[in-house]
């Protein structure tokens, strides 16, 4: 799953809403895992998968 939010927009959940539809959808689909990754710089990002129920699992120190 990727998503940028213009800056204007930021703080406005909108992220929080895609990723929960995104889980609802998965759950009707019938699949039951999902695997998110997040950049080391992306701390908002990190905080709106755990509160989306996601757990750190790994740590990359450099992907790209």
């Amino acid at each position: 799953m990727g998503y940028r939010v213009v800056k204007k927009e930021s703080g406005k959940r909108i992220v929080s809403h895609c990723v929960s539809f995104l889980i609802d959808e998965a759950k009707r689909m019938g699949i039951t895992l999902l695997n998110t990754e997040v950049m080391n710089n992306n701390p908002a990002s990190e905080k709106v998968l755990i509160k989306s129920g996601f757990s750190p699992t790994q740590c990359f120190r450099r992907k790209y």
